[in-house]
């Protein structure tokens, strides 16, 4: 599916090109101390309000990324 889509939207763009999908998936340790300290934030921006109720109800590290 994944892949038909992003042939469909060429096609709609009018790009001649090839699409291969790749899918892979990785374990990761979840005791890695990299975690305590992450260095690429991933996921959505959140409030102020909304990062210190994640903090507290989840235990999560939320880093300022846009200023």
């Amino acid at each position: 599916m994944l892949q038909k889509s992003m042939y469909s939207e060429m096609q709609l763009a009018e790009l001649e090109c090839s699409i291969a999908t790749i899918i892979t998936q990785t374990l990761v340790d979840k005791r890695d101390s990299a975690f305590k300290h992450p260095t690429k934030p991933v996921g959505p921006f959140y409030t102020a309000m909304e990062a210190s109720r994640l903090r507290k109800e989840k235990g999560w590290t939320i880093v300022d990324d846009s200023g």
